[in-house]
C-alpha cells in the first residue's frame, strides 16, 4: 500500500540525515523570497511561521530580510543543527499543532516541506494561526524534465537518496 508522505513519520523521518541536510541542501533564490514578502510591508514588521523549518535555511534568508521567525520543527536533530540566527526562535511542534496564538502571524511558509504535513488539519491551523490578510506561500524547488539545472540536481541527490525519486 502507497502511502502519502506524510504518513511516513515525517517527525522522525530525517534522524539520521539532519546533518547532511544541513550541509548539502541547497538554499532558495532571492527572486522566491522577493516573490513570498512582495506587499507584504516593510519585513521589520513581519512575523512569519516557517512550516516544517528543517535546519532553517528558509527561515534564515527571512530573517536576513529582517523578518521575524517563529521556526516550526518537530525534530530534535533537525533544530539541533541549525545554525542560529538571532531573529529566528524555534518551536517543537507540527504543522497540524504549531503551538502559536490566534492570528499571531503574517506570514505562513512551507518551503519543500507541505507534502509532509497532514493537509486538513495543517489548512485549519494555518487559517487559525494568520492574522486577516495575511499570506500562505508554499515553496518548491522546480524540477523539470530537459531542465540542466533539475538534471544536475537529481545527480548531486540521487546517490544519497534512499527512496526511488524522479523517473527522468
Amino acid at each position: 500500500m502507497n502511502k502519502e508522505p506524510w504518513q511516513l513519520s515525517p517527525t522522525t523521518r530525517f534522524d539520521n540525515r539532519a546533518e547532511r541536510y544541513a550541509r548539502f541542501r541547497p538554499a532558495y533564490p532571492a527572486v522566491a523570497i522577493d516573490a513570498v514578502l512582495d506587499q507584504l510591508g516593510d519585513p521589520a514588521s513581519i512575523t512569519a511561521a516557517d512550516l516544517g523549518a528543517g535546519t532553517g535555511i528558509f527561515s534564515r534568508l527571512l530573517a536576513e530580510r529582517g523578518v521575524r521567525v517563529l521556526a516550526i520543527e518537530p525534530n530534535d536533530n533537525m533544530r539541533s543543527a541549525a545554525t542560529p540566527h538571532r531573529d529566528v526562535h524555534w518551536a517543537n511542534a507540527t504543522a497540524e499543532a504549531t503551538g502559536l496564538a490566534s492570528g499571531s502571524v503574517d506570514l505562513v511558509v512551507a518551503a519543500q516541506a507541505w507534502h509532509w504535513f497532514e493537509p486538513t488539519k495543517t489548512a485549519a491551523e494555518v487559517a487559525r494561526i494568520l492574522r486577516p490578510g495575511g499570506r500562505l506561500a508554499l515553496v518548491w524547488y522546480d524540477d523539470r524534465p530537459g531542465c540542466p539545472a533539475s538534471a544536475r540536481y537529481r545527480r548531486a541527490v540521487k546517490p544519497g537518496a534512499t527512496e526511488a525519486f524522479g523517473s527522468h
